[in-house]
């Protein structure tokens, strides 16, 4: 059987494609019940499964969720803050290969343009921002195009994680190119968003006070954007409303562990930059070389640690369960 979405070729009997996941019998598969002990879809009604013979509920909207080989899932976190730095480091080591394939995928455009273009002149006293050309603000661009995309195809990972399966890097980047311009545009609300408090936290000392503040509190209140848009199917301007919907009555938690993401990327950054240097001292390919590789292995942890907060606020204020994570993924109908 052809597959609608990439045209592989997969044996009659399955019901999603083995390369990207996609759904080869929607109408049907709408109609029929997975069976929770091995994932064979049954009719509605059937009272046990037809290929492990399992007694079914026959009844779509039952809460138990069990992986296709009938396995119980990870639990959904409800942790406290030193739990995320557990889970987020025990996920990243369990998927270790298709999240680094990932990161490393997203490299690709700042790898050429640091290859190819000249770097942009650095700041100075008479210039505080870096001059760049038109190429290299498109490097820049396309760059941050495709990050956007490797960080929605990590937060597809981390859920597959969460219901006990696989995670396949075409899979998860296909997933996360489906949602590409509701990510996009989502991003681009962030941004006029908060162009209000970075303009205040510019001017003088008394707007200072106000916009700095103004700029954190959007910021950690917008957060979880991104996850409303991949993991909830969500429109741009409703992905802000569900995270500010989330993040409300838990602001200063969102706050504590984003402050301490922050403080951790900063710090990547400062090693990062300390690593070009001793190798750009040898060879400036190898000071490259050796910036992108620290970069590709960091890179995945703090988009890890906000999913894993995500989950965590939802199972908290919504009592989000393995059904709902799947439902929302299309992992079941």
């Amino acid at each position: 059987m052809i597959c609608a979405q990439c045209q592989h070729e997969n044996d009659e009997g399955d019901w999603s494609c083995r390369i990207c996941g996609t759904s080869l019998h929607d109408g049907e598969r709408a109609e029929r019940i997975a069976c929770m002990d091995c994932g064979e879809p049954n009719a509605p009604g059937d009272g046990f499964c037809s290929s492990c013979g399992s007694a079914s509920s026959g009844d779509p909207a039952t809460p138990e969720y069990r992986t296709p080989t009938g396995h119980q899932p990870p639990p959904l976190p409800r942790v406290g803050f030193t739990d995320i730095i557990d889970l987020t480091f025990s996920t990243y080591s369990r998927h270790f290969l298709p999240f680094v394939l990932i990161s490393a995928i997203s490299q690709i455009p700042g790898v050429i343009a640091l290859l190819v273009l000249p770097a942009p002149t650095p700041p100075s006293s008479e210039n505080p921002l870096a001059d760049m050309d038109a190429l290299q603000i498109i490097a820049f661009v396309i760059s941050s195009v495709f990050n956007l995309i490797a960080g929605a195809a990590i937060i597809h990972g981390v859920c597959r994680h969460f219901l006990g399966r696989p995670i396949f890097v075409s899979h998860s980047i296909l997933y996360a190119l489906h949602r590409s311009l509701r990510l996009l545009a989502a991003i681009v609300l962030v941004m006029l968003g908060l162009v209000i408090p970075i303009a205040l936290s510019l001017i003088v000392i008394s707007l200072i006070v106000i916009g700095i503040p103004l700029l954190v509190f959007l910021i950690v209140t917008w957060i979880f954007f991104s996850h409303a848009v991949v993991v909830e199917q969500r429109g741009p301007v409703d992905a802000l409303r569900r995270s500010w919907a989330i993040v409300m009555g838990s602001w200063w938690r969102v706050f504590g562990v984003a402050a301490g993401i922050a403080l951790t990327s900063i710090g990547a950054l400062v090693i990062g930059g300390l690593i070009f240097t001793l190798g750009a001292e040898i060879a400036q390919p190898i000071g490259t070389s050796l910036l992108v590789s620290f970069s590709t292995l960091f890179s995945p942890l703090p988009i890890i640690a906000l999913t894993v907060l995500y989950l965590d606020m939802r199972a908290r204020k919504d009592e989000y369960t393995h059904g709902d994570l799947a439902r929302e993924m299309g992992e079941i109908r």
